[in-house]
Order: structure tokens, then C-alpha cells, then sequence
């Protein structure tokens, strides 16, 4: 993806996940894998009036940045999921309400697939990566050990992240995240879960990583 098309998505898309109520202010943050790099939206400044050229690109080797303002906090947990996962090109981090009721839920580490979106477009159970403050390497590592192979995770009360081999498959998997969440606390509150059928959890896990590229 070349830096100039990777601004445009980056733009694009923190101002999408501020239209859906994902993110309130400043909170998320979005970055596109570019050679030797990302770009990332910067730190503290509000999505309605963010340029192009206000974004920041991180090194991928060591984290330094060029740009007016400095990167998001959370640059270094993009850079973990990037050097983890060859296969993704774009993410989408959002304080989103209902992903972070789900990751705020006492003694949940997973929230199992629900309905059959959960496991087509996230890859299957979403676990919860342990609490680590924002912007910590502690944070970086915890979501790095915590994503696996799906397009998704959830930050303990913090909110979630959506992962992609471009940004709308990103956004995507930021969109069935928070719907997953949503039903699965839904189901919770009425009785209890009706687990999808092991048969259909693996080929459809198998469909994914297809779709994904993912080996």
C-alpha cells in the first residue's frame, strides 16, 4: 500500500468509527501497514478536523516517527500486531460501547461465537487480552499474545481492536466485533448460550483463514 493511499484510508476511517459512536473525542486509533512502516493517527487530536498530513508514520523496526504531531499512544500495539501478523495490513481500535461492556465483564478471557458472522469474518472465539495500561508495552505484548490467528480482540476494559488484510476488512472486523459483543451480552442476560455446532465452527474457521490468507 503506498503512504499516499494509506492516508487517505487512515483519514477515512477514524472519521467512519466517530460517525458510528465508536470513539468519543480522541479515544481509537487507526493505522495502515506501509513499506518498512505504518501510518497511524496521531495522539489527542479530534477526528473531525484531522488532515491527512496530521497523521504520523511509525518505523516498524524501532518505533520512531516523522509527522507534525506525535503518533497515538497505542502505536506500539500496532507495531506488535504487524511484526505478529504478516497477514495484516490494517487496524481499527475502538472504544466501541458494547465491546467494552464485553471485555469488562469479570472472569471472562473469551467470548465465544455466537452466530455464524462470528466465526466467517472474526475467525471463531475472541479472547480478552489481559488489563495493561494504555499506550505500555505490557499492553503490546498482552494483545500480541492474545489475537492468535483471528481478526479481532478485546482489551480488558478498555474496548477492541479489528484486524485486516485491508482497511475495510479491518473495519469490518471492528463492525462484527462490536455486534458479537452486543448479542453475546444479549444472550446472557436472557438465558444461556446455544453453542454452534463443532462441525460448522471448523469449516467455517477453515473459510476464514482461506479469505485471509492466513496459513
Amino acid at each position: 500500500m503506498t503512504e499516499s493511499f494509506a492516508r487517505k484510508e487512515v483519514l477515512k476511517t477514524a472519521k467512519a468509527i466517530a460517525a458510528r459512536g465508536f470513539a468519543l473525542g480522541t479515544s481509537g486509533n487507526i493505522s495502515c501497514r506501509v513499506k518498512d512502516g505504518l501510518i497511524i493517527t496521531p495522539s489527542g487530536r479530534a477526528y473531525d478536523t484531522m488532515l491527512e498530513e496530521d497523521l504520523s508514520l511509525v518505523s516498524l523496526t524501532d518505533g520512531s516517527f516523522t509527522g507534525p504531531y506525535a503518533p497515538s499512544i497505542e502505536a506500539s500495539m500496532h507495531r506488535a500486531i504487524y511484526l505478529l501478523r504478516p497477514d495484516v495490513h490494517a487496524i481499527v481500535h475502538t472504544h466501541s460501547p458494547y465491546a467494552v461492556a464485553a471485555a469488562s465483564l469479570m472472569g471472562v478471557d473469551r467470548i465465544e461465537p455466537v452466530d455464524i458472522e462470528a466465526v466467517l469474518y472474526l475467525g471463531g472465539s475472541i479472547a480478552v487480552a489481559p488489563f495493561a495500561p494504555p499506550g505500555s508495552e505490557a499492553l503490546a505484548q498482552a494483545v500480541g499474545g492474545s489475537i492468535g490467528d483471528r481478526a479481532a480482540v478485546l482489551l480488558k476494559n478498555h474496548g477492541g481492536v479489528g484486524v485486516g488484510k485491508d482497511m475495510a476488512s479491518a473495519l469490518s472486523a471492528a463492525d462484527h466485533l462490536e455486534r458479537l459483543c452486543q448479542v453475546s451480552l444479549l444472550v446472557k442476560q436472557a438465558g444461556r448460550l446455544e453453542p454452534l455446532p463443532a462441525k460448522y465452527i471448523t469449516a467455517a474457521m477453515a473459510q476464514y483463514k482461506e479469505k485471509n490468507g492466513i496459513q
